[in-house]
């Protein structure tokens, strides 16, 4: 298992055996106030939600482990019958509506769209595409954080959030989930999260980012020490909701099904950034964030 000593301060891109990029280690942006005015406020945010919060059996017991978590957004499985925006109690909903569409965790979110779109603009293209057939077709499906080109996300209250191995196996298999590492730990002790598949493990800093396949990655993340706090926002679309748009907006045929899955996969990895194909340029709203470093 390959320690990834990593900083925080500098993007690092991972690629697979055959050059395609599965993995992506997102800084914040070179900002002194990133962490005043952002990191800080959204990791209280999450913990003064936590205190109002009514958490039911589900939430605190599940496949990713013991610890607090709720999903918001546009979901499609599990019995649906058409997508629809994840349900939430009477007393939840005002708390988590008041937390998402806080400026801190909306400029964390547009921030980690930024670089996703530069580092894989065919891949987002296809996620943003999806959500904008979907809100045309059904005005009720409103992606949870505006600007985001995920359909959901979920985030882990904890207070210590450690995620069993697992799979996001519900995620577009190609495609890519970011989770945001939040809270007060010494990441270079606890925290790191661990790519089995990739025989990986990286330091993952309190408000860095890691965007990774994790519907095809084994991934989990090491304990935290007594006294500390981990919280993690997680953004993902679920591969259901692509099918379902392929399909046509409906239902389909297991014939029909059949016709919309051939060629799925070769497309899905069409759509992934090569090595040596990237040339990435600084934007203004993320100056040093998005130069190249292959790993």
């Amino acid at each position: 298992m390959r320690h990834f000593k990593w900083d925080g301060k500098t993007c690092q891109a991972i690629f697979d055996s055959e050059g395609n990029l599965c993995a992506l280690l997102i800084p914040g942006p070179v900002d002194s106030e990133w962490e005043h005015q952002v990191i800080n406020p959204a990791t209280s945010g999450i913990a003064i939600a936590a205190e109002l919060l009514d958490f039911n059996t589900k939430n605190v017991k599940h496949r990713r482990g013991d610890f607090a978590a709720v999903a918001m957004g546009i979901s499609h499985g599990g019995g649906q019958t058409r997508p629809s925006v994840l349900h939430q109690t009477k007393r939840n909903r005002p708390i988590l509506d008041t937390l998402l569409s806080s400026r801190p965790l909306r400029r964390l979110a547009g921030h980690i769209d930024t670089v996703v779109q530069a580092w894989a603009p065919r891949l987002h293209g296809y996620y943003s595409g999806l959500l904008n057939g979907l809100e045309e077709d059904d005005p009720q499906l409103k992606r949870p954080i505006p600007g985001s080109a995920f359909a959901a996300c979920t985030i882990n209250f904890g207070p210590k959030t450690e995620t069993l191995p697992h799979r996001d196996y519900g995620n577009l298999s190609w495609g890519w989930c970011t989770v945001t590492a939040l809270g007060n730990f010494n990441h270079e002790l606890g925290g790191q999260l661990t790519a089995w598949d990739l025989n990986c493990m990286f330091d993952l800093p309190p408000g860095s980012t890691i965007a990774l396949q994790s519907a095809l990655i084994h991934h989990s993340n090491i304990s935290i020490a007594e006294g500390e706090t981990r919280y993690s926002f997680a953004q993902y679309t679920a591969g259901s909701l692509f099918r379902w748009v392929d399909g046509g907006f409906k239902p389909t045929s297991a014939t029909k099904q059949k016709e919309v899955e051939q060629g799925r996969w070769e497309k899905g990895l069409a759509m992934l950034s090569k090595m040596g194909e990237l040339s990435i340029t600084s934007k203004s709203d993320a100056p040093n964030v998005l130069s190249n470093s292959n790993t």
